[in-house]
C-alpha cells in the first residue's frame, strides 16, 4: 500500500480537484492508495470538505492538529496513522501532479529508498514563477549542496519506504523533511523523476520571510551535525543521480474530441506534447491545445508517413514516442520508458506491443496484439508508407517488454466507415506502385485474397480462440481485404 500523506492549512478551493485526481490515480497503482490528509486547524474548513470526500470516495481520512503549523511536524503525524508500507508526500495546491505517483512509487520497488520528483534534472522545471521565487529556489538548493547531490533538495513531492523515515533521526521542527531525510544517512539509493511544477492557481501561497529563516536553521543545524560526525553525512555515490533523455509524444489527429482527452492524460508525464492535426472541424485543436499540447495543423495530403515525419521534425526530445488519439499508454509503459530515459541507448528505436480492444474486449489472437516500433530517437528515423506506415531506422531496434493500449472499435459503424478511407488511400497506393494487373490476374487476386486474411486471421494466428468477436473481425477484415482491390479496379478503369 502507498500511503500519501498531504498537509494542508486553508486549501479548500484545490481538495475536491486534488482528491478527484487522486481517485484516477488509484485506477492505475498496482497496489492500495492511502490518502492522509494533516490539516492544521484550517478556518476555511479544508478538514470538514476534505472528511466527506475522503468517505465519499473511501480513499482516506483526515488527521487534524491543533496549534501547530509545521510541515514536518505534519508529515510525521501522517505517518504514525499510515498503513502503507510506502509513504508518499506531496502539496495540497495542485502544484504537484498526482499523476506521477505511479512512477515515483514503481522506483522504489524496482529498488529506490527514496524517490524524489525533481524540478532541476533534465526534463523538469517551473512554471508560473516570478524570476525571485525562481532564484530562491535555486539557491535553496545550492546550500544544500554540502549535505547531498541530490538536485532538488527542497522538493516537496517524494515517495520512499516507510523504513527510511521511522528509522531516520528527524527532527519535529525541521522544516524540509526531505532534507532530513537525505541527511539521516540511512538511504543507500534515491533517483529523481524530472516533473514540471505549476505554480497555484488557488489559495494564497504560503511563501514568507518564515519559512526561508526556516530552512536556513535547519541547513545549519544539519551541516553542524556533519562537521562534529568528522564525515560526509551523504557519500556521493550513495546517491546515483541517473541522467533522462527527453521525451516527445508525436499523435496524428483528425476530429477526435471524443478520444483525444483520454489519450492526452496517458501522455500528460512526457516532456512535450505535439499534435499533428488534419484540419479538425470538430473541438480536437481546442481539447488539443487546453492539455498543453503544441499543434500542427497541416491538411491531410494522403500519407501517414508524411504525417509522423511532421511530427518528428516538430518535436524537440531526444526521443519521440509515436502514437494515435486512439491509443492510451499505461502506467506500466510509462515506467519502462522512464527507465529507457535515464540510461544510454544502443539502439535507435525500440518496439513495443500493441494491445487492441475491439468492441472492449482485448484480441490476444488474430494478430491484433503485435509490435509497433514506435519509440524512435528523433533524427535517426523516417517514415515511409501511405497508410501503413513504418520507420525506416539508421540503427538498431531494441524490443521494450511493455504494452500500450488500442481501442479503435467502440461500435463497429465508427470502424467500418474509418477503414472505408483507409482502402481508398491504399487503393491510390497500389495503384501508383502495382504494375497494371490483367482482368483475370485482378480477378484471382480479388477472389484469393480476402480468404488469405481471413484463414491468417483466424485459423492461423488462432483468431477462433477469442469466441465470435475472432470469427466478427476476421471476417470484417477479409471484406476490408476485398474493398481494398475493388477500389483498385474501379481505379484501374477495367470496370468500363
Amino acid at each position: 500500500m502507498v500511503s500519501v500523506i498531504i498537509p494542508t492549512y486553508n486549501e479548500r478551493p484545490n481538495v475536491e480537484p486534488l482528491l478527484a485526481r487522486l481517485a484516477t490515480v488509484r485506477k492505475i497503482l498496482r497496489e492500495p492508495l492511502e490518502v492522509l490528509i494533516v490539516d492544521d486547524a484550517s478556518p476555511d474548513g479544508t478538514a470538514e470538505l476534505a472528511e466527506g470526500l475522503l468517505q465519499q470516495r473511501a480513499l482516506g481520512r483526515v488527521v487534524k492538529r491543533q496549534g501547530r503549523r509545521d510541515l514536518a511536524g505534519a508529515v510525521l503525524d501522517g505517518v504514525r496513522h499510515a498503513q502503507g508500507d510506502l509513504i508518499g508526500v506531496m502539496d495540497a495546491d495542485l502544484s504537484h501532479p498526482p499523476e506521477l505517483l505511479p512512477v515515483l512509487a514503481g522506483a522504489v520497488h524496482d529498488g529506490c529508498d527514496l524517490a524524489i520528483a525533481s524540478r532541476y534534472v533534465k526534463g523538469g522545471g517551473v512554471e508560473g514563477w516570478a524570476w525571485h521565487r525562481r532564484w530562491l529556489s535555486r539557491m535553496a538548493n545550492v546550500l544544500a549542496q554540502p549535505l547531498t547531490r541530490v538536485r532538488d533538495a527542497s522538493s516537496g513531492y517524494f515517495v520512499c519506504q516507510r523504513r527510511v523515515i521511522e528509522s531516520g533521526a528527524l527532527r519535529l521542527s525541521g522544516f524540509k523533511i526531505l532534507l532530513e531525510l537525505l541527511a539521516s544517512g540511512r538511504i543507500s539509493r534515491v533517483t529523481e523523476v524530472p516533473y514540471v511544477f505549476v505554480d497555484r492557481r488557488a489559495g494564497a501561497s504560503k511563501l514568507s520571510t518564515r519559512p526561508m529563516w526556516a530552512y536556513l536553521s535547519q541547513l545549519a543545524r544539519l551541516c553542524a551535525a556533519r562537521g562534529f560526525a568528522g564525515a560526509s553525512v551523504l557519500e556521493p555515490g550513495n546517491h546515483p543521480v541517473s541522467p533522462r533523455a527527453r521525451l516527445s509524444v508525436v499523435i496524428l489527429t483528425k476530429n477526435e474530441e471524443a478520444r483525444i482527452g483520454r489519450c492526452l492524460q496517458s501522455v500528460a508525464w512526457a516532456d512535450e506534447l505535439v499534435v499533428v492535426d488534419g484540419l479538425s472541424t470538430d473541438r480536437t485543436v481546442e481539447l488539443c491545445r487546453q492539455a498543453g499540447a503544441r499543434v500542427v495543423s497541416h491538411a491531410f495530403e494522403g500519407s501517414f508517413a508524411q504525417e509522423r515525419n511532421l511530427g518528428l521534425e516538430a518535436a524537440g526530445g531526444e526521443w519521440v514516442l509515436q502514437i494515435d488519439a486512439d491509443d492510451v499508454v499505461t502506467p506500466a509503459f510509462r515506467a519502462a520508458v522512464e527507465r529507457l530515459l535515464t540510461a544510454p541507448q544502443p539502439h535507435d528505436a525500440f518496439k513495443f506491443r500493441r494491445k487492441s480492444y475491439l468492441m472492449g474486449r482485448f484480441m490476444r489472437h488474430g494478430g491484433w496484439y503485435h509490435y509497433l516500433p514506435n519509440l524512435v530517437r528523433r533524427g535517426a528515423v523516417r517514415y515511409v508508407g501511405q497508410v501503413h506506415e513504418r520507420p525506416v531506422v539508421r540503427g538498431s531496434i531494441g524490443v521494450l517488454e511493455a504494452d500500450i493500449e488500442h481501442h479503435p472499435c467502440d461500435d463497429l459503424a465508427a470502424f467500418i466507415s474509418r477503414h472505408n478511407r483507409y482502402t481508398s488511400l491504399q487503393a491510390q497506393e497500389m495503384r501508383r506502385e502495382l504494375p497494371r494487373l490483367s482482368a483475370r490476374r485482378l480477378a484471382w487476386t480479388m477472389a484469393r485474397r480476402p480468404w488469405k486474411t481471413f484463414w491468417k486471421s483466424y485459423v492461423r494466428k488462432q483468431g477462433f480462440r477469442e469466441g465470435v468477436h475472432g470469427l466478427l473481425f476476421a471476417a470484417i477484415y477479409a471484406w476490408i481485404e476485398l474493398v481494398k482491390w475493388a477500389k483498385y479496379w474501379e481505379l484501374s478503369g477495367d470496370n468500363e
